[in-house]
């Protein structure tokens, strides 16, 4: 028999928790209740929810093991939260939630107003079906604004999904009871991606009633979130002149130990972004704060002389090969057994050997410039690696991406060499080398191509990786893999 779907898993033994069942079923939700850690584990990987609502004291499995734990299975880690505790421990809850997806609620709280929360959050996730019976709206923003269409939608609550297209570009702006919830444009979403569309002038529009299909990352009222866009893109277009031209490419003139200390949040996070990307479009992807913000935080740094900004070279002389052929990516798969599976997502490791966390950032600095690279979010918020850590992906085909992983050689790490062996394609061995034997050996031992690379002149022999350097990483990552299909070839052949 089939086992049942559950929108909710209530995890924890709160007394006040034991009336939210028959509450939310009252609803048509399914709802599970588990005791402790263990048992909402195993729960929870059998039959993924929607929500859940953990109780920071839950026994044998605690809270933020558990909360990381969901977090690496891609199955489970788009799961949203709801966590329980006293009010002293909010600061420990914070590493744990996502904003705009996950909350912490204080104790003791009301079951009731939790249990309408909880229900509020459950029908977001209505799917989006059929277009059949629900009002469908289409037209020209030249017609109709998108400020006009939004305002008329907050005034009559309604709940549904606006989608603009301008060009080869795309935009949903989702809205629940008239208010915006979410925003999406390219990579970028939530308020930021909002500002950007409230920015269209012209493109078409078409808009579907019925409960909208994601989180809510926007909590501002609507008529609040419109002002604030109005305001940014007046003052944008005001100072277009002295700000830094989305085609242009920022340098750091400094060191960063250099830099002023306590700077503030933001200008800390498009401080750390210059070490990965150079491209003013790239860094405003990628920060978090509104990209007039980003670009003012630019344009300050510049003028006090901590940065430099130039004009991209033309195109036109720029390597714009891809740094892997189809035919290269179509074998990458075939040997871990996905074939049949091209059109679908999918991804391999690249494990980085270091001992040295300078050569990290000279690692790194080598893949500025990389279009197809995209630094871990995680390590542009922390200047330390400890013993393994995700340091990006290589997107090199249009469905797969090659993760880099950075790996201690020392031996104190041994006993995470071992599982690292799971799909992955290589090792690439940063300087300085002797001190790697060990850590290199095991992985040839496992016929696993391992490369030396060097990031100085007059280092030991390997592959030459300078900032930008897209012809070496395209060697790099062609010898790479065609050692990994040989090795693949050879073990198929059993020789």
């Amino acid at each position: 028999m089939a086992s049942k779907n559950f929108h909710l898993i209530i995890a924890g033994d709160i007394p006040e928790l034991y009336h939210l069942p028959a509450l939310v079923t009252k609803q048509g939700f399914n709802v599970r209740v588990c005791m402790n850690g263990t048992e909402a584990l195993q729960a929870i990987v059998a039959s993924p929810p929607r929500l859940l609502v953990l109780d920071l004291n839950i026994s044998v499995l605690g809270a933020p093991r558990l909360v990381r734990i969901l977090r690496k299975n891609p199955k489970t880690a788009e799961i949203d939260l709801l966590i329980l505790g006293t009010p002293e421990r909010e600061k420990e809850v914070t590493a744990l939630i996502r904003e705009g997806r996950d909350a912490f609620v204080p104790c003791p709280f009301n079951p009731e107003q939790l249990a309408g929360r909880i229900i509020r959050s459950l029908k977001r996730f209505g799917g989006e079906g059929s277009e059949e019976g629900r009002t469908v709206i289409e037209g020209n923003l030249k017609q109709m604004s998108l400020v006009d269409l939004l305002q008329v939608f907050n005034l009559n609550r309604k709940d549904g999904l606006l989608t603009l297209e301008k060009g080869k570009s795309r935009g949903k702006i989702f809205l629940l009871e008239g208010n915006v919830i979410n925003a999406q444009t390219g990579s970028v979403s939530g308020e930021k991606a909002f500002f950007r569309l409230l920015s269209w002038m012209t493109g078409n529009f078409r808009f579907v009633q019925g409960t909208p299909k994601t989180e809510i990352r926007i909590q501002l009222p609507t008529d609040h979130l419109i002002m604030e866009g109005l305001r940014q893109k007046d003052e944008m277009e005001s100072m277009i002149d002295t700000l830094p031209p989305l085609e242009g490419v920022v340098k750091s003139r400094i060191p960063k130990e250099n830099l002023p200390k306590g700077l503030r949040p933001s200008t800390q996070e498009v401080v750390n972004l210059l070490e990965y990307y150079e491209k003013v479009e790239d860094i405003l992807d990628k920060a978090s704060p509104p990209d007039f913000e980003v670009l003012h935080i630019l344009k300050v740094l510049i003028e006090k002389k901590i940065l430099e900004c130039r004009q991209d070279p033309d195109s036109s002389r720029q390597d714009n090969r891809p740094l892997l052929g189809n035919e290269e990516v179509v074998n990458i798969r075939d040997c871990l057994g996905e074939k049949d599976q091209l059109l679908e997502e999918g991804s391999a490791k690249i494990l980085v050997l270091y001992s040295e966390q300078e050569a990290i950032r000279l690692f790194l600095e080598s893949l500025k410039g990389v279009r197809e690279f995209e630094a871990d979010p995680d390590l542009v918020h922390h200047d330390q690696l400890f013993g393994a850590a995700n340091l990006g992906r290589l997107q090199v085909g249009e469905v797969f991406s090659l993760r880099l992983v950075g790996l201690s050689a020392a031996m104190a790490a041994a006993p995470l060499w071992s599982p690292f062996c799971r799909r992955l394609v290589g090792v690439l061995s940063l300087p300085p080398h002797p001190d790697k034997g060990e850590a290199e050996a095991f992985f040839r031992s496992r016929n696993i191509p391992v490369l030396r690379v060097c990031l100085h002149s007059g280092e030991e022999s390997g592959i030459r990786l300078d900032p930008g350097g897209r012809g070496a990483w395209r060697r790099l990552l062609a010898g790479l893999t065609a050692a990994f299909s040989t090795n693949c070839f050879a073990k198929r052949e059993g020789k």
